[in-house]
């Protein structure tokens, strides 16, 4: 499973040459199969497949935004953040629980920057880059995760 995250991973990011809002959703099937035991021989929530999953959904915000589904992703990802919770509340804060954190709030920072400052008329486009360019440094940084993972597992 990991070595088809990681192809899945590279395969995408090697032909389109950035993060694409759908073409994300080829490795998330198989990172989605990792969520449950995959977090260290635990039987656990494999954190880092929560997290991939939460950073793919924000790279298609603006997708889902320009074919309205904002009021939905928001559903969703309320809901998701809640049962993530749950599944997160008892376990003791590690590095990679803090970084998770971060990230996540580095999502709703961007969010709350799209609802509250418009971008300026010479860059209209402003907040679909950020959103690119924050994802597609997870996108990486997982890539090479889940490459280490491979290699050590």
């Amino acid at each position: 499973v990991v070595s088809t995250q990681s192809t899945g991973s590279s395969g995408i990011n090697a032909e389109y040459g950035y993060v694409h809002e759908k073409t994300i959703l080829i490795p998330l099937s198989t990172v989605l199969v990792m969520l449950r035991g995959g977090g260290g021989g635990g039987g656990g929530v494999s954190l880092p497949a929560l997290w991939f999953t939460l950073i793919s959904t924000f790279s298609m915000f603006h997708l889902l935004s320009r074919d309205g589904l904002t009021v939905l992703y928001v559903a969703g990802m309320g809901v998701y953040l809640t049962l993530t919770y749950i599944s997160l509340r008892y376990r003791t804060w590690d590095r990679t629980l803090c970084l998770f954190v971060l990230s996540l709030a580095g999502c709703v920072v961007l969010h709350l920057l799209e609802v509250v400052a418009t971008p300026p008329p010479r860059y209209p486009y402003l907040y679909p880059v950020l959103n690119s360019l924050y994802c597609a440094g997870h996108f990486g940084l997982f890539f090479c995760y889940f490459n280490y993972r491979q290699i050590v597992e």
